[in-house]
């Protein structure tokens, strides 16, 4: 089945009349990409691949990159030297794969910064690998979000 072309409004552009081979240009619009409330990039000055059926793809350049604020996997190293935003950008999905070990490389600093959902996705022995010194950096509101199974393997760990 061959998909039909839909004329564009007015502003609008179709991918139907992109160029194959592909073009490659400038664009000059003020691209912003966030990722749990942080900025992670802004530029005006991002090229675009167009071809055609398919979505433009962009590219910035990456002095317009917060590359801080980049994660490439999750290291115990890594995680060691995150800083509080990066610690509260993470996903419920994040935290859920972190191991036992990344965990513990968590600093007392650090720890404050996990937010509720993060907290709530890690399994029992995760939260069981906190240290006496890092229960007692959690706040009540992140204390009271955790399921009942949770609590008592934050307990076992004081």
């Amino acid at each position: 089945m061959r998909s039909k072309r839909i004329t564009p409004g007015p502003g609008q552009e179709s991918v139907w009349d992109y160029p194959r081979p592909p073009r490659v240009e400038r664009s000059g619009d003020l691209l912003v990409i966030e990722h749990g409330g942080v900025k992670v990039a802004e530029s005006r000055e991002a090229w675009r691949v167009l071809e055609t059926s398919h979505p433009p793809v962009y590219y910035i350049p990456q002095k317009d990159i917060d590359m801080a604020s980049i994660i490439e996997g999750f290291t115990t190293a890594q995680i060691a030297v995150m800083t509080s935003a990066q610690i509260a950008a993470l996903t419920t999905e994040d935290w859920a794969a972190f191991s036992t070990a990344q965990i513990v490389a968590l600093t007392p600093t650090q720890i404050p910064a996990i937010s509720t959902l993060g907290l709530r996705a890690l399994s029992t022995s995760q939260i069981s690998a906190f240290e006496p010194t890092d229960v007692s950096a959690f706040s009540g509101s992140q204390v009271a979000s955790l399921a009942t199974q949770q609590v008592q393997a934050l307990s076992s760990a004081q």
